[in-house]
């Protein structure tokens, strides 16, 4: 393999709001990629687990919940002592189920997130083969951002980012692309576009000295 594989380049995109520059990963950027990765997939109003809970509303077991609450609460208002403490508990036991399956839900995003800190982004220089200097050779994954620089360049904001991992499949001309979120604030601005464009410059070349290493 040729040890000296072309270098991602560096793309300005102009976009209305400040110019996004796509960019390789560098670690200063690590808090920010992972705080967006929670607010991409938990918290941000249009966020899997947001959609997730969304869908939940018109489910079964939801239904079943909403039902309870109602039988429950038509119980209550009986003259029977009995039957009012069988409304009651019927009536909070099928509120609880309806928090317990959202609380389920949301933990299932927010383990995701965790598990994906300790593998592949807990170092993303070394899991996407990202060189730590120019000379270094560049691997055939990759890991950039999109940010919005300074004036100075010493601070930036990423707004989205995009992973490609090649090592999932034995196959050298294919890859994943593992990881990609644009920021809820600066999303149908084209940035997911001009992050692929960007990233995926330098991939051929490196596919190509990989498949004839």
């Amino acid at each position: 393999m040729d040890s000296k594989l072309p270098q991602p380049p560096t793309v300005a995109v102009p976009r209305p709001g400040g110019d996004v520059t796509i960019r390789q990963f560098q670690p200063r950027d690590a808090a920010q990629v992972h705080a967006l990765l929670v607010e991409g997939l938990v918290y941000g109003p249009e966020s899997p687990r947001n959609a997730a809970l969304q869908q939940n509303l018109t489910r079964g077991i939801s239904c079943v919940s909403y039902l309870g609450v109602l039988l429950g609460l038509s119980c209550v208002w009986q003259q029977d002592l009995a039957l009012r403490l069988a409304g009651s508990v019927l009536a909070l036991g099928s509120a609880a189920l309806f928090t317990y399956v959202r609380k389920v839900t949301t933990k299932l995003f927010v383990d995701f997130c965790a598990k994906a800190r300790e593998t592949d982004m807990a170092d993303i220089m070394h899991s996407y083969e990202i060189p730590v200097s120019a000379d270094a050779a560049q691997g055939p994954g990759g890991f950039w951002v999109a940010a919005i620089e300074s004036p100075d360049k010493k601070t930036s904001e990423v707004v989205g980012y995009l992973g490609f991992d090649y090592r999932v499949d034995p196959d050298p001309t294919s890859g994943e692309l593992r990881r990609m979120i644009v920021s809820m604030n600066h999303r149908r601005r084209k940035i997911g576009v001009a992050a692929h464009d960007g990233g995926d410059r330098p991939c051929p070349e490196a596919l190509a000295t990989v498949d004839h290493a």
